[in-house]
């Protein structure tokens, strides 16, 4: 049957046999990097027995060290929790193979793999919940945690698996395996074989495995030279100690502590790795020398000696492993202190705030170079001055109490605003927190002063003080004109129509028809003067046309009225403003405009004058050029009148921009630019 229309339902889809073969391919790899690494378990697990078993003496099966149990710990500690099924039968399979050339039994092999297991596991899941600082044995805590596992757990879990053997075990079956009915003894042989197996050998495979890749990575051949001459002067001595010179019957028991400078030196050079190293390295040594028969602790091959070289193994391991980390602990802390004062003087240099640090009598200890910047002086001349001598005299006494409570405790920091005097004379404005610093180790506390440069701030502040007194007073003189204009003006027009108006009434029945026509023509036209009086006073306190018809048709009624103030040539182009505005901006452009006129009228002398104003795109740009007498901006912005500040104040109300260009005897234009909202 032909498949060309679709797939058939045996085949599997293109698009998931990729994937499919692709997850398949990732599983078999994980399965085989796992089987390689139980192989290699099981391998150096029958290694390590076959050493255990070896480095014994006479009949005994009691071994100086067990190197195997360590092996499955550090294993367990570094695998995830799922694979510990695979680990533990490579483990089985590794002990069964190892122990077949000694036929213990299937029950002694079966108490064996029990204990081993059982200790193993146990201490492995009290390490783990310590990772990831367990496997650096970095700092005391770290090392102390894993010693109290390492020694206490397998003693016991060591008493409890042995004991019910004992009890219910024949003298035969247990003379058999070099034990006894002694339960004392025999625990205190096995936990010390596994107390030093776990001490010494633990943290070797664990740093190894945690540290092994970059432990000779960025080392300098300098270190790489001095570790091994370390290294070959402590197996020299060590080896000679415990085996060679104590055979010739030459030494003293207290020389075998000659390799013990020596691993002490290992420890505080290179931390927990050297540490670790040493003694495994003098385990393996000692141990070596024991069983060729060269080492003192096996005279007489007593049970005791083998105590007596396990007990000397862990009073050098316990106390070197918590050396190595307190050394490890002091370094660390010593390079953060470092670190940290570095960074605190970069900031300190770097800061672009002004810092100074004196002593409670006003000596200055450091400044910062942003300081020196402030007040323009170098740093020598100012460690030779006092705060108050760079501060305003008006201030310092400001200050005074404030400072005063600061040291009496009263306050733990105060901020001021304050006049600092420059090294040139000139006077800076700066904002100063000034608090206490703690006494550190005995040293007298020192007061810290970080100062920020707040002039401009100030000359705003002033600026802005000026122009609120500047409004205040234009918003007088606006009320006096409007008072002025009222009163002299219309009032006086309404009182005189008033009066004129009561005589009419009075005199109207007997006056001549011609006269009173006349009168009441005379009224009307003092009554439109009027009218048009307050119109023009409406106008310029509000446009309704403005309002009403928009920007354009207002400046057309404004530039009207200005030529009825006075007689200049006024070109006008407006046409391309659209009607409607949004009301805020063509408020601010007619309020410009009329000022800008107003100006022109009252003091340009001009004779010409062009206003023209347009959309273009989103902006709206008005430009008013003269050619009067023009002024210097620069100088306007500080003169008594507000046209300027006022025109730009109201453009930067809107986002816009106003620009003045003019020069004296050279006319003045004026631009302002605007963009309507979205």
């Amino acid at each position: 049957m032909n498949e060309t229309a679709g797939l058939s339902a045996l085949r599997p889809s293109p698009q998931l046999k990729a994937p499919w073969s692709s997850l398949h391919s990732r599983a078999v790899t994980r399965t085989a990097i796992l089987v390689a690494r139980c192989a290699l378990v099981a391998a150096l697990y029958y290694f390590f027995v076959i050493v255990g078993m070896t480095l014994h003496f006479g009949s005994s099966t009691l071994s100086l060290i067990w190197p195997a149990n360590a092996l499955v710990i550090s294993v367990l500690v570094l695998a995830p929790t799922r694979h510990w099924w695979a680990y533990l039968l490579a483990v089985i399979g590794g002990h069964l193979a190892g122990m077949a050339g000694y036929q213990p039994g299937a029950s002694w092999l079966a108490c064996q793999l029990v204990a081993n297991i059982s200790i193993s596991c146990s201490c492995a899941v009290l390490l783990r919940r310590y990772k990831p600082g367990i496997l650096y044995f970095e700092t005391l805590r770290e090392v102390l945690t894993f010693l109290t596992v390492g020694i206490a757990l397998p003693g016991v879990i060591t008493l409890l698996l042995i004991y019910p053997v004992i009890k219910l075990s024949s003298t035969e079956f247990l003379l058999a395996h070099g034990w006894s009915k002694d339960v004392s003894a025999v625990w205190t042989s096995r936990w010390l074989t596994n107390c030093v197996s776990i001490t010494v050998f633990v943290p070797f495979f664990l740093l190894y495995v945690s540290r092994g890749k970059g432990l000779f990575r960025d080392v300098s051949w300098r270190r790489l030279a001095k570790g091994g001459a370390l290294a070959l002067l402590f197996v020299t001595l060590t080896a000679e100690a415990y085996g060679h010179v104590y055979h010739s019957g030459h030494m003293q028991p207290s020389l075998y502590l000659i390799p013990v400078p020596l691993l002490i030196w290992a420890a505080i050079r290179f931390g927990p790795i050297g540490a670790v190293i040493g003694m495994v390295a003098l385990v393996s040594i000692s141990a070596w020398q024991a069983y060729i028969g060269e080492g003192g602790f096996i005279q007489a091959l007593s049970i005791d000696r083998v105590t007596a070289m396990q007990m000397g193994w862990m009073i050098v391991a316990v106390p070197l492993l918590c050396l190595a980390a307190v050394v490890r602990e002091r370094n660390v802390a010593t390079l953060a202190s470092i670190e940290s004062e570095s960074r605190f003087s970069q900031l300190f240099e770097q800061a672009t705030v002004g810092v100074y640090v004196g002593t409670l009598d006003g000596q200055l200890r450091n400044v910062n170079p942003a300081f020196c910047r402030f007040l323009n002086c170098k740093e020598r001349d100012l460690l030779t001055q006092s705060p108050p001598a760079f501060s305003n005299a008006d201030d310092v006494a400001k200050e005074k109490p404030w400072f005063d409570d600061l040291l009496a405790g009263r306050k733990e920091s105060y901020h001021i605003e304050k006049r600092f005097v420059r090294s040139d004379g000139s006077q800076i404005w700066g904002y100063a927190r000034v608090s206490l610093l703690k006494e550190l180790a005995g040293d007298p506390p020192l007061v810290l002063g970080m100062v920020e440069d707040i002039t401009e701030r100030k000359l705003t502040e002033n600026q802005l003080r000026q122009l609120t007194g500047k409004l205040i007073e234009a918003q007088e003189a606006e009320r006096s004109h409007i008072s002025r204009e009222l009163h002299d003006d219309i009032g006086q027009q309404a009182a005189a129509l008033v009066d004129d108006l009561s005589v009419l009434q009075r005199d109207l029945p007997n006056l001549d028809p011609k006269f009173a026509v006349e009168q009441a023509a005379r009224l009307h036209e003092l009554a439109s003067t009027l009218a048009s009086g307050i119109h023009q006073l409406s106008h310029e306190l509000h446009s309704s046309r403005l309002q009403h018809l928009g920007l354009g048709p207002a400046l057309k009624e404004l530039s009207s009225r200005m030529r009825t103030l006075r007689p200049i040539h006024m070109e006008l182009d407006v046409d391309r403003l659209p009607r409607r505005l949004t009301p805020a901006i063509a408020l601010c452009f007619f309020r410009v405009a009329q000022e800008a006129l107003n100006n022109v009228i009252r003091h340009s002398e001009a004779q010409n004058v062009r206003l023209e104003a347009e959309l273009l795109g989103k902006s709206v740009r008005m430009r008013i050029s003269d050619d009067g007498v023009g002024f210097d901006p620069t100088r306007a912005i500080n003169s008594p009148g507000i046209g300027l500040t006022s025109m730009r104040e109201r453009i930067r109300l809107i986002d816009g921009k106003l620009y003045v260009n003019s020069a004296p005897r050279a006319g003045t234009q004026i631009l302002a630019l605007a963009t309507l909202p979205e």
